[in-house]
């Protein structure tokens, strides 16, 4: 092989290791932290010794994971979810990486190493995992590291039975459910290298040995599960399902086997699933008769299909199956796709090739898990425009009167949005926000089936209206907001005005600027009146202008808005929230918007207005923000 060719594959496996890194990177924090994640950052910020024993005491995994995150956040000095998502990326990188190398020296064929690399890389299980704050890439680098291992061991090169041992020891540090793949390897040991057996056994012996110091903490965490499901949490399962979470476990049903093909495959079982079982049949046709490269085919075999069967199979025993816990099954997937993708003829190879990158940029989302509720985005609506003396009823748990803080959102309050404090939550709804004079804004995060109980939503609505409602996924972030103080503006005789929401406003050319007006009535209005909103430049030049129908903005009942006809003094105040459309011509600059109440017959030009002290009139106009144009 020449210099070149040798440099052109070095660069084709660097081109894959990258493209799993830009597939997990990109917007990485775009889901928000769930349990799962806040479990692993609230461990990394104890230090081992407290984290080993409240692992112990209240987990359902060994610490090694924790262990390393707490030296990862402590290196890069930064809690940012991002950074730490980011040591979840590296692993699967590397794991990448590692795959492309195992599979070169298992079957000495760059094109078998590339394809398996990069089955890897657009996996859309294992992107997802790239992306996530927990141990299972961490999980899947060591087990392609234990047959790195093995390989080694069984060839009889240097130390191979102590690098085998040590990586068997920490994945069983890591992850209890790698013993499976353990298992495996020793069925491959059974049927090729029975010479060997004592000696593996030795190893998986001095394995148990090392393991030893933490079985009192293993059998305590069996005992807390088995309290823990015993409470009625979930069913009441055998010992080994205590101990990977059996709770969390699912059935060796169809629904289960249906959604395990769906992730695995990017969506297409028929492509990936197709291009295995041809991987088979064509790996078995091509080295069966090669007895070195048979028992690595074999090996590819036992590392992806054994283990399913292992998980499922087992499952008939006791819960142990997830499809998280089989991402360790995942390059030897890639393998077996390589197998077939090489036997092909040479001009299928470039076209399928091809495919393989297309399709896996366009589906390798399609194994990703639903969104998780997004902290980020609530938590961070409400953090933008929060005001001293706000409470936020912050509930996604149906029927609490209180917030519920628990898990992410602490970890969003601690490190993110630092201006709220647990003391602006509600905690007993409605007593912390009973009057309005006390408390004039409440903001209600909920999901869209959690309502508010309706003797509380009559009190909440007991002086306040909604003067913001913002749609995130399936939830809201509402603002309940009573009137803003101080003597209103007259016009006519019969509208009294106050200026609510931000007095200013900084905009782009092109945005919808949208102001909040509170008006209050002292007479049923006799005619539907308009509302007239300018942009004005300091010296009084209009630039822009909006002309409404004066209505009642009702955003928890659209259908509610009424005319001025329909107003009465018993129902008011009412809330107007008129917008404007910044021209996109507009130079940047400072600007003013405007307003008032006219009648197009009755008073064109604008009611009389009257205001106090502290506001500013231009006749029948009255100044209600400033606007800043970038």
């Amino acid at each position: 092989m020449t210099q070149t060719q040798k440099f052109g594959q070095i660069m084709a496996a660097a081109a894959v290791v990258l493209l799993a890194f830009w597939l997990a990177v990109y917007d990485l924090e775009f889901r928000s932290m769930w349990y799962d994640e806040w479990l692993s950052w609230n461990w990394s910020q104890m230090n081992p010794i407290v984290m080993t024993t409240d692992t112990t005491n209240n987990g359902g995994h060994p610490p090694t994971y924790y262990a390393f995150l707490w030296l990862w956040t402590t290196v890069t000095q930064t809690q940012q979810l991002s950074a730490m998502r980011l040591s979840s990326t590296l692993f699967g990188v590397m794991t990448v990486a590692l795959t492309y190398r195992l599979s070169l020296a298992w079957f000495e064929n760059h094109r078998v190493a590339l394809v398996a690399a990069l089955v890897m890389a657009i996996s859309s299980m294992f992107v997802y995992f790239m992306r996530e704050l927990r141990m299972y890439t961490l999980m899947t680098l060591l087990v392609t590291v234990s047959w790195w291992a093995f390989w080694r061991f069984a060839n009889g090169k240097k130390h191979g039975a102590l690098m085998y041992g040590l990586t068997l020891a920490v994945m069983a540090y890591t992850y209890y459910f790698t013993a499976f793949m353990a298992f495996v390897q020793l069925v491959m040991a059974v049927i090729f290298y029975r010479e060997r057996l004592l000696r593996l056994l030795v190893v998986y012996a001095g394995v148990l040995l090392v393991l030893a110091p933490w079985v009192p903490s293993l059998v305590v965490q069996i005992q807390n599960d088995a309290q823990y499901l015993d409470e009625g949490e979930g069913l009441e399962l055998p010992l080994i399902g205590m101990v990977g979470k059996g709770a969390a476990s699912q059935a060796s049903d169809a629904d289960s086997i249906r959604s395990f093909v769906r992730r695995y495959t990017n969506g297409q079982p028929y492509v990936v699933f197709g291009l295995a079982a041809l991987g088979a049949v064509m790996g078995a046709a091509h080295y069966w008769q090669n007895p070195e490269r048979r028992r690595w085919f074999v090996a590819v075999l036992l590392w992806s299909a054994g283990t399913t069967l292992v998980f499922f199979g087992g499952n008939f025993i006791t819960p142990i199956y997830n499809p998280r816990y089989l991402l360790m099954i995942v390059p030897g997937l890639g393998m077996l796709v390589a197998l077939a993708w090489v036997d092909l003829p040479p001009r299928y190879q470039w076209a399928l090739g091809a495919g393989l990158v297309v399709f896996g940029l366009l589906t390798h989302t399609a194994g990703f898990f639903g969104l998780r509720e997004p902290h980020d985005d609530l938590l961070g609506t409400v953090a933008a425009n929060f005001q001293e003396g706000d409470r936020i009823w912050y509930n996604l748990e149906a029927g609490a009167e209180g917030s519920s803080l628990f898990s992410a959102p602490e970890y969003y309050l601690a490190v993110k949005y630092t201006n709220l404090t647990e003391d602006d939550f509600i905690w007993n709804a409605s007593e912390d926000f009973e009057d309005p004079a006390q408390v004039p804004r409440i903001w209600d995060v909920r999901d869209d089936f959690t309502v508010v109980p309706p003797d509380i939503h009559a009190e909440m609505l007991d002086g306040r209206r909604v003067t913001r409602d913002t749609e995130v996924a399936a939830f809201h972030v509402r603002l309940y907001e009573a009137p803003p103080g101080g003597a209103p503006a007259t016009l006519g005789e019969t509208f009294e005005v106050r200026q609510g929401g931000e007095p200013h406003h900084t905009v782009r050319p092109g945005d919808m600027v949208r102001v909040t007006l509170w008006s209050d009535v002292q007479q049923p209005p006799e005619l539907d009146y308009s509302l007239a909103l300018h942009l004005r430049t300091p010296a009084g030049e209009v630039v822009a202008q909006a002309d409404v129908a004066l209505t009642n903005t009702d955003l928890l009942n659209p259908d509610n808005a009424s005319t001025t006809t329909g107003w009465t003094p018993e129902a008011a105040p009412y809330v107007v929230m008129p917008s404007l459309t910044v021209p996109s011509d507009l130079p940047p600059g400072s600007y003013e918007l405007w307003m008032t109440i006219y009648h197009w017959q009755a008073a064109p030009d604008g009611l009389t207005l009257v205001a106090p002290a502290g506001m500013t009139t231009a006749g029948n106009f009255l100044r209600v923000g400033t606007v800043t144009v970038e």
